[in-house]
């Protein structure tokens, strides 16, 4: 699930180009009317750090999780810390 990181980001560009009609543009257009979707704050600042981060919590969540039921800390609470500075 953490490797699919920049497949999801890819699928939200792919959603925002098309929602935003990005595809129809020609591409002698300038740039200053393209993608200006991907300049906005919701975009670049929310959106795209949340599906960075998103996965990487699930799995540090999980590690801690399999350490409460195992009691095991190796290896869970080493992958936690993983997790925790990626």
């Amino acid at each position: 699930f953490t490797s699919m990181v920049k497949v999801f980001q890819d699928l939200a560009w792919t959603f925002f180009f098309f929602a935003s009609g990005d595809w129809l543009i020609s591409e002698d257009s300038s740039k200053s009317t393209k993608h200006k979707w991907a300049k906005t704050t919701w975009y670049a600042h929310i959106l795209i750090p949340l599906l960075t981060l998103l996965p990487l919590w699930f799995r540090f969540n999980q590690c801690l999780r399999r350490y409460a039921d195992s009691g095991d800390r190796f290896p869970h609470l080493a992958n936690a810390f993983k997790y925790a500075l990626s």
